[in-house]
């Protein structure tokens, strides 16, 4: 069949079961644009880049399916790079289609070429930020190329692909027939790992005295979550998690214990240093979530030993020594776990010691808790505020949390179902949030969605808002209006007692203070300010209700409760300079 490479792109796409695509218009891909109106996939106009790049990062974890990133040439495709960081590292399947210049003029300093160091370089750029960057260099390749994109974005751990594609592609004709993407893709196989190992994973975790399982980002990726809290009821074993990996077991499981890490669940960060045996599964020990690999705070490793699960082999061995390590899917691997454990071998004393300790340990924080969380103080705190945002969303909820308020989410607001739980924690964007719900929203069906986020977040992110309200998305967002960065002047506040950058204010010191309520009336979304801690559970109740895109600002106060109970090798280093080294 004959047709223009936009065309066949747009009916490959369709093949493949891509049903969403968002970006921006531009010269680089209108043909591209006018090609989609004869397909079925919904587009959604974003108002910046990296808006389409972060939403379409929380529509794959929550659908576990990747939408298209549409981008024109130049600074349209650069605008993606920061929100691609975030999909690589928390492992989002993404696939970009970045316009690039035209195939007939490199070289020739066209038009927002980047050649001055070779012809045409846009694409050098995402390589730090991507599983695979694919120039493609003639028409009748697009289809060739946007199945390999899908099978490498979709194989192992997933992360994102960029096409980059010259413009004129899009224009030239070509005859050819657009393939079965069934022929072309591995398809979803599962695979367990050696079975040596299970078998040897299964008796150190039976012979263990304190048995502990550290579940990571991967666990909810592979969607095994079911099979993780069989095995671990079948070991009667505590679960810790990463911040990556909440909800890999439902945070109010008796035998959950909260996430690891320099701001961890104390009880988490308590027995992840009593181990005996941790099977870790799908995780790459990022520092923040390990204290920076400290086995005063996190895991001595030795004397502990390590079961370590992962798809990808680079990642067993990698951080610390591997007693047993299993390359292989988490949801395939933890099965073939549940099928090989029988009765623990260790003395039932032993175990139900370590289970009463539990148990002893989460009640006397949810002691030290409840004072915050029941807080009438306004400005208010944040841990009150996440207890009004728990109760208001239904437990199958989509809550996506604000990189400057994770930590503090993690020890007030418990994730209480699978794929209900969004966050940048790998490459940690501030702004990725905001549209981030605007993703999930696309992803959730009939599920309500909320996000919380800072002050200064939602200001990286407000073309998001005008998405949302052309697009009829009804995402709610509850903004900490603390003025300023308050997570980085708490940094300042320990190690120098003085501030710069960190509030909103004039040269003269005065507080400066946008009016977000105006702001997100301006878009045409609702808007709502909260004066008391009362009023904020009813304004998230009728903004569900409401079915519209929804903004409540807080008043918060700039100093957070937060428990920390970890450590962090960053505070080291900035406390040297502070001290004059």
């Amino acid at each position: 069949m004959r047709m223009v490479g936009a065309v066949a792109v747009a009916r490959t796409l369709q093949e493949a079961g891509i049903d969403l695509a968002l970006g921006m218009c531009g010269h680089g891909n209108v043909a591209l644009l006018d090609a989609l109106l004869d397909s079925n996939i919904r587009y959604v106009s974003t108002y910046h880049e990296q808006v389409a790049a972060h939403a379409a990062d929380a529509y794959f974890r929550i659908a576990g399916k990747p939408a298209v990133v549409i981008t024109t040439v130049g600074a349209g495709a650069t605008n993606v790079v920061t929100a691609l960081g975030d999909a690589l590292l928390d492992a989002s399947a993404v696939l970009v289609l970045a316009a690039s210049t035209p195939q007939s003029e490199l070289g020739l300093d066209a038009l927002q070429e980047l050649g001055l160091h070779g012809n045409s370089q846009q694409g050098e750029i995402f390589r730090p930020v991507s599983k695979r960057v694919i120039r493609v260099e003639r028409a009748e390749h697009l289809p060739r190329a946007i199945t390999r994109a899908l099978n490498i974005a979709l194989s192992g751990c997933p992360g994102p692909v960029v096409l980059d594609i010259p413009l004129d592609l899009y224009s030239t004709h070509v005859d050819l027939a657009i393939p079965r993407a069934s022929l072309h893709r591995a398809g979803e196989q599962r695979f367990e790992g050696d079975a040596a190992a299970l078998a040897r994973a299964a008796e150190l975790l039976e012979d263990a005295k304190r048995p502990l399982i550290f579940a990571g980002g991967g666990v909810n990726r592979a969607r095994a979550c079911a099979a993780l809290t069989v095995l671990a009821e079948a070991l009667d074993c505590p679960v810790v998690t990463s911040l990556a990996g909440r909800g890999a077991i439902s945070e109010v499981h008796p035998l959950s214990a909260g996430f690891t890490g320099v701001v961890g669940h104390p009880v988490a960060n308590a027995l992840v240093r009593e181990a005996d045996v941790m099977l870790a599964v799908g995780t790459r020990f990022f520092d923040i979530d390990t204290s920076s690999w400290s086995p005063t705070h996190f895991a001595a490793i030795p004397p502990a030993k390590l079961i370590h699960i992962d798809v990808n082999p680079y990642e067993i061995g990698k951080i610390f020594p591997t007693e047993c390590g299993i390359v292989g899917d988490a949801r395939a691997a933890v099965a073939a776990l549940v099928d090989r454990v029988g009765p623990p071998v260790a003395p039932a004393d032993g175990r139900r010691a370590w289970r009463d300790r539990l148990r002893s340990a989460k009640a006397t924080w949810e002691t030290e808790a409840a004072e915050s969380r029941a807080s009438d103080e306004m400005p208010m705190q944040i841990a009150r505020i996440l207890t009004e945002v728990r109760a208001a969303l239904p437990s199958n909820g989509i809550f996506v949390s604000g990189v400057g308020i994770r930590h503090v989410a993690g020890q007030h607001f418990p994730i209480l179902e699978p794929d209900t739980y969004v966050v940048g924690s790998g490459y940690a964007t501030m702004g990725q949030e905001p549209p981030a719900a605007l993703g999930a929203v696309l992803a959730a069906g009939d599920r309500p969605v909320v996000a919380v986020v800072g002050d200064g977040a939602f200001m990286c992110s407000l073309p998001m808002l005008g998405t949302a309200v052309a697009e009829r998305l009804p995402a709610v967002w509850v903004v900490l209006n603390n003025g300023g960065y308050a997570s980085i002047a708490t940094y300042q506040a320990k190690h120098y007692n003085r501030f710069l950058g960190t509030r909103f204010e004039s040269p003269d010191g005065a507080p400066y203070g946008p009016d977000y309520v105006a702001i997100a009336r301006g878009f045409g979304a609702e808007a709502s300010r909260v004066n008391s801690p009362a009023e904020l559970a009813p304004a998230i109740t009728r903004a569900l209700e409401s079915g519209r895109p929804t903004v409540i600002e807080v008043p918060t106060s700039p100093v957070s409760r937060t428990r920390a109970t970890g450590n962090w090798a960053v505070n080291d280093y900035i406390a040297a300079g502070a001290r004059g080294g």
